[in-house]
């Protein structure tokens, strides 16, 4: 369609200026090095505007394709974010049946990985409004305090320890996580 109009405009132009080297230039200036002279003048000033045209055209489609980019690229990070989060869940999960299973051993390696992953959750942009709360930094506190206990219960087996307490800290753990997974699946962006 742009083409079509350009080739009209180009082609109105073109008789435009003829007519006005027929009707307008005195008949003793008609000459044939004046007539190409006129239409030389015309095309070189339409081919600046047409290249001036296109010029803001591309500039136009850059920043629409920098906008589709970033929109992409925002999007993808989300898409990340939820399935580390997704990750999260399930390493807790497991730690649960650890725990469960009174496989101490294995609770400590989960629960370590746990608290990298928690702390690394905090430079996640998508997650900066949650992973700055207080509520969050208390989460990996009692994630700390948690590996600690394990961590005694493994070095001196007959300690005793109260698993209901690491139980619930995974529980509030799995439920801040699921808040900030489904705020990522289901919520606009603000």
């Amino acid at each position: 369609m742009l083409r079509k109009n350009a080739i009209i405009i180009f082609l109105l132009g073109f008789i435009f200026t003829y007519l006005f080297y027929l009707y307008i230039i005195p008949l003793q200036e008609k000459t044939i090095i004046n007539l190409i002279s006129l239409l030389g003048t015309y095309i070189s000033i339409y081919g600046i505007l047409l290249a001036y045209l296109q010029i803001l055209s591309l500039r136009q489609l850059t920043l629409k394709t920098q906008e589709a980019v970033k929109t992409s690229s925002e999007s993808i990070q989300r898409v990340l974010s939820v399935a580390e989060l997704s990750k999260i869940k399930k390493l807790i999960e497991e730690i649960q049946q650890y725990l469960h299973n009174d496989n101490f051993n294995g609770s400590v390696i989960r629960m370590n990985d746990l608290k990298e992953n928690l702390i690394q959750n905090k430079y996640v942009p998508q997650l900066a409004r949650h992973t700055s709360t207080k509520h969050y930094r208390e989460v990996i506190s009692n994630t700390g305090v948690d590996i600690n206990t394990l961590n005694d219960k493994v070095s001196k087996p007959q300690v005793i320890i109260d698993k209901s307490i690491i139980m619930r800290n995974l529980e509030k753990a799995k439920s801040t996580i699921l808040e900030f997974e489904n705020e990522l699946k289901y919520k606009n962006d603000e």
